[in-house]
């Protein structure tokens, strides 16, 4: 999975969110990608204005990575989802879904400064 900023600073974008087993290693992604570093701070340190209000991802509809995604960001209250109805994309023949995460960042922050993470090239 990549984490990719988009041209607006507020709405970053999950792609390939399929490559991960479960979850957890998305909130590992989230900690490596989104630490606080420009002052030397810990790798281990995430701060509210480290992350973007809004998260984009998108889903193979009849594969459950993206609904699974979703169940876990609200039942642990990292946020809301707004979801979009199932379309054809035409580029690969398959039914898509696509979210639109507004993190809940007090509660996304309590969480990801729990977990250790070594610092890795991306």
């Amino acid at each position: 999975m990549n984490i990719s900023d988009t041209s607006c600073c507020g709405l970053d974008e999950f792609q390939d969110i399929s490559d991960e087993p479960n979850n957890k290693e998305i909130l590992k992604k989230m900690k490596r990608h989104y630490h606080h570093d420009s002052w030397g701070e810990s790798p281990n340190s995430v701060e509210e204005g480290n992350l973007p209000t809004f998260i984009l991802f998108t889903g193979v509809t009849k594969e459950k990575y993206g609904s699974n995604l979703e169940k876990f960001i609200l039942k642990n209250k990292y946020g809301t989802i707004t979801k979009t109805k199932s379309k054809l994309n035409s580029n690969s023949g398959n039914q898509i879904t696509a979210w639109i995460w507004t993190l809940n960042k007090k509660n996304l922050v309590k969480k990801l400064n729990t977990i250790k993470v070594e610092p890795k090239d991306e």
